[in-house]
């Protein structure tokens, strides 16, 4: 192939029984769907896929040879398929984009790449392969879902929760509750250490922290002072969390003052 733009290939007709041998040693080594498709009047007819778009997507080369998107497909899905085709042609270069499409073998969401190849600067083929990231998207739609779950709990939850940073004390995040006790708003919080509110000297709290971090102990009681200047005893139950590959230090805190007041009487 002689490249002639970054846009695309040249492909002469001597050329294309070597694309055939290359084209046949991609198919038998790679684990991604691929095929071939011819582009003739405006339409796309497939010309061959190799073993793992029969497996993954359940058609034969005698099911897809000479046909069209549509006449493989039917007109819904065919029309989906061939728009992606065509803005392959149009762009006259590679392009990626994600589909899912419930082929034969099942429906199966796929990382699409066209690849145009061009005879005297006009898309002649379209080299096309899939890689399936059914599993991959399932996963990313499960922990964003457990994510919401987990966000939801966090901001309905009427016990006080507050997400900071082991390393300094930053405050990342507060729920509903822990700005009720507090009296600050969230924005104040997050403008805020930890030590603001537990008064603590910055090597003493790095001592509990560290404690949390090795797992060694997860509760404290100790004093927290509110915006009006009042103190009040807390329960304080800590430990480690990865947020974002970010190490950060999770409290729930239980106001025990009445609690505290009693046991002193």
């Amino acid at each position: 192939w002689a490249v002639t733009s970054p846009a695309g290939f040249e492909l002469n007709e001597e050329k294309l029984k070597e694309l055939a041998r290359e084209l046949d040693t991609i198919f038998n080594t790679t684990q991604d769907v691929m095929f071939l498709a011819r582009v003739e009047n405006g339409e796309f007819h497939y010309i061959r896929n190799n073993a793992a778009h029969q497996r993954l997507a359940g058609y034969s080369v005698e099911d897809i040879k000479d046909k069209t998107p549509i006449q493989l497909l039917g007109k819904e899905l065919g029309e989906i398929v061939k728009a992606g085709y065509q803005r392959c042609v149009d762009a006259k270069g590679p392009i990626t984009y994600e589909e899912t499409l419930p082929f034969k073998a099942g429906t199966r969401t796929w990382l699409t790449t066209v690849t145009p190849i061009l005879k005297d600067g006009e898309v002649k083929y379209l080299v096309g392969s899939r890689k399936d990231i059914t599993l991959q998207r399932k996963a990313e739609r499960e922990r964003e879902e457990l994510f919401n779950r987990l966000q939801s709990m966090f901001n309905e939850h009427s016990a006080v929760m507050l997400l900071f940073e082991p390393a300094s004390g930053r405050i990342v995040d507060a729920n509903p509750a822990a700005c009720s006790f507090y009296g600050y708003t969230k924005k104040e919080l997050l403008n805020m250490g930890i030590q603001d509110l537990n008064g603590m000297h910055p090597d003493e709290a790095k001592k509990q922290w560290d404690l949390v971090l090795k797992g060694e102990q997860k509760y404290f009681i100790m004093s927290h002072t509110l915006k009006n200047g009042e103190t009040r005893m807390v329960d304080v139950y800590s430990c480690l969390i990865l947020h974002n590959h970010e190490r950060l230090l999770y409290s729930i805190i239980f106001d025990a003052t009445d609690r505290e007041r009693y046991k002193e009487a």
